[in-house]
């Protein structure tokens, strides 16, 4: 599983993200393939601020070119590790149906 790289540039930060706000922070996964992996999952710690996701860039190689995909997003409080392999853990926040972008490498 992935390491947050979002809670390290958070916590190298350090109390100035207490007081500043945080625009346009990225996270990227790997876009590797074969990895029996449907999914990523990382740990954003937010010291009590609010977290607001605006966008998703995924990598859809194995999704089927033939019609669009079921994506999903779920969340829970506190770390991901120990509950990667527990579904009962997680609340679903968001779903939508993704098509391919022929010929690109996110979409």
């Amino acid at each position: 599983m992935l390491k947050s790289l979002l809670t390290a540039s958070l916590a190298a930060i350090g109390t100035t993200l207490a007081t500043l706000p945080v625009h346009a922070l990225s996270l990227s996964t790997t876009f590797v393939a074969g990895n029996s992996s449907n999914g990523a999952m990382f740990d954003a710690t937010t010291f009590g601020n609010s977290l607001k996701v605006t966008g998703l860039e995924i990598n859809q190689s194995s999704i089927s070119f033939s019609g669009p995909d079921q994506l999903e997003v779920y969340i829970k409080p506190g770390t991901y590790i120990g509950s990667d392999t527990n579904p009962a853990a997680w609340t679903l926040v968001s779903q939508t149906l993704v098509s391919a972008i022929s010929g690109a490498e996110k979409s």
